[in-house]
Order: C-alpha cells, then sequence, then structure tokens
C-alpha cells in the first residue's frame, strides 16, 4: 500500500546509514519512516497516538532505561503529515558520549519497545487521555505571535472546514483502532532510514550537500558498521505507557470564601509553593 515503486527514492535510500558532520556539537541518532499519507484521519489521529506512546518518559519506559543507562538525554517521536503523498515519522534520540558506543543496541531496544507496544495494542485509556490533555490545551490555550498564529491558521483552511481552522489540531473524535494497528504495523526495520548526526565524523565524510554544504555519508548498512559496540547488557523489560492519573477532571476555581486577600506561602524543600 506504500506509495512508491521500487525505483523510488524511498526504496533507494532505506536500510541505509547516514552518517553527517552537524554544525551544532549535539550527537543525534534519528530513525525515519516514510507512511503512507494519514492527513485525511486527522479527526482519530492514529500517528499522534504512536507518537504519544513512543515519547512515554515514565518509570522503565524506553526513554527512562537510556537515560539509566547514561545513554540518552532525551528521546522525540514526531511526524510531519501535511503532504498527501507521504506521512514522515521520526525518532530522535539525543545521545551522550557514551550512548555513542552503543547505536546498534538502542535501535535494538526501540524494536523491541514498539513490538511491545503494538503487542499489547491500543490502549483505549490512553487515548482518552490524550484527547482530555488535548482539550485542556485548546481551552487555556495563550494567543500565539501574530505571524505564528496566520500561519498556522492558513495552513488549516487549506485542509478543513472554517469552524476547525483553530480546533482541528486539538480534535479528537474517536479512536481508529483498526487504522492505528495498520500505521503501527508498518514501523519496520527494512524501511528505516538511520542517520547519525555527530562531530565524531568531521573529516571522515565523502559527499556534501549542494543548499548548505553539510557534509556526509552513506553507508550500505548500519548493522556493517564496525564503529560501534554491544554492551552486553540484558535487554529489560519495559513498561509501555498506561493511563495518566495526574489528568484534571475540574479545571474550575474555587470561589473564595475566606475573603483571602493574599494567597498562602509554603516552603518546600523543591521551591516555594503559593496556595
Amino acid at each position: 500500500s506504500m506509495p512508491f515503486p521500487n525505483n523510488s527514492p524511498k526504496s533507494a535510500i532505506a536500510q541505509k546509514f547516514v552518517k553527517v558532520v552537524p554544525v551544532n556539537g549535539d550527537n543525534i541518532l534519528g530513525m525515519t519512516f516514510i507512511l503512507p499519507p494519514t492527513k485525511q484521519y486527522w479527526e482519530s489521529k492514529p500517528m499522534v497516538y504512536i507518537c504519544h506512546t513512543l515519547n512515554y518518559e515514565g518509570k522503565d519506559s524506553l526513554a527512562y532505561i537510556l537515560k539509566e543507562r547514561s545513554w540518552c538525554n532525551s528521546v522525540a517521536c514526531y511526524m510531519d503529515e501535511k503532504s498527501d503523498m507521504v506521512t514522515w515519522m521520526n525518532i530522535s534520540f539525543n545521545l551522550t558520549k557514551e550512548g555513542l558506543k552503543y547505536v546498534p543496541e538502542i535501535i535494538q531496544m526501540f524494536y523491541r519497545y514498539l513490538d511491545q507496544i503494538k503487542g499489547e495494542g491500543i490502549n483505549e485509556t490512553v487515548y482518552s487521555d490524550l484527547k482530555k490533555m488535548n482539550q485542556i490545551s485548546f481551552d487555556h490555550m495563550e494567543f500565539p505571535e501574530h505571524l505564528d498564529f496566520v500561519t498556522a491558521v492558513s495552513e488549516n483552511v487549506a485542509d478543513h472546514e472554517m469552524e476547525y481552522a483553530l480546533y482541528a489540531p486539538f480534535y479528537f473524535k474517536e479512536l481508529d483502532l483498526k487504522k492505528t494497528m495498520e500505521l503501527a504495523s508498518m514501523i519496520k526495520p527494512k524501511d528505516a532510514i538511520v542517520s547519525i548526526s555527530s562531530k565524531i565524523y568531521s573529516g571522515k565524510t565523502d559527499q556534501t550537500e549542494k543548499w548548505y554544504g553539510i557534509e556526509y555519508s552513506l553507508e550500505e548498512n548500519i548493522t556493517k558498521y564496525s564503529g560501534f559496540q554491544m554492551s552486553n547488557l540484558p535487554i529489560p523489560d519495559m513498561v509501555v505507557i498506561q493511563k495518566n492519573r495526574f489528568i484534571p477532571d475540574n479545571l474550575s476555581i474555587l470561589p473564595n470564601n475566606n475573603n483571602i486577600k493574599y494567597p498562602s506561602r509554603i516552603p518546600t524543600n523543591l521551591g516555594v509553593v503559593y496556595y
């Protein structure tokens, strides 16, 4: 069902390992997947759900364990659904110097975590939490910068009725279990474009990108590259996102029955709370 013939650029670069010399000093492992277009599913937002589960940072999640091992500073999954032809999904690992040694192992842990998410199925409670949080974000949204606001509304009007010009990014109608599982099943190692952006590749690349002059190289397969190590640590059982018990059900302001003019100051070890 992928909208790419065998001789397309996607087929040519999938399973490649791209080494990039960045402008800044961060070490970034990126994994990109090209999926069928999903912008037509804006009411159910299956890709938002998938990225939400992969961004989970709770105890024993993928991000938590990588941080515990001092391999990673952060994990971020995001997607671009603006095209009518494709949807891009990217997961980015901000690596430490130590984590840069264990890239194949981090990739292996990612796929193990993804398999666990698919194996446990789509969690309707998590989707409900996502729906609530987006509604809260919309209801209490601060007015953005004028230029950003105009740009966002213009893009939304191109794809939605005027009544959804502001609300579309926050609107969750109902979970589409079948479509969400179908898209999750398309995230496979054979279709991955893996890149590492690091200063360690300075002077070790053989190509230059023509627009910005970025130096890079293409390896045929990341598993054949000998510059990495394996820690021999067991891959632990990881925990998939569950219900968020901290989402409020009532955000209305309580009446001030005591006619208190100023809040109470409550010092804590972590700072000061005004109540």
